[in-house]
């Protein structure tokens, strides 16, 4: 994570980041800029459903 120097700063867990010094988040973490908040999260292999793909077109009802 890196803030390069916006006005308003940038938030992780809610204190404000040094501009311009690389950051490393961890997952869980919250990340503010502006009115913005994001959590942090990595995905899993393990997590992902391999019988599922977006590609395909939806059934109508």
């Amino acid at each position: 994570m890196l803030d390069l120097g916006s006005r308003n700063g940038t938030f992780v867990n809610g204190r404000r980041i040094e501009a311009f010094r690389k950051r490393g988040l961890k997952e869980g973490d919250r990340l503010c800029f502006s009115h913005v908040e994001l959590m942090f999260w990595v995905a899993h292999l393990e997590d992902v459903n391999p019988w599922f793909e977006t590609t395909q077109p939806l059934l109508a009802a």
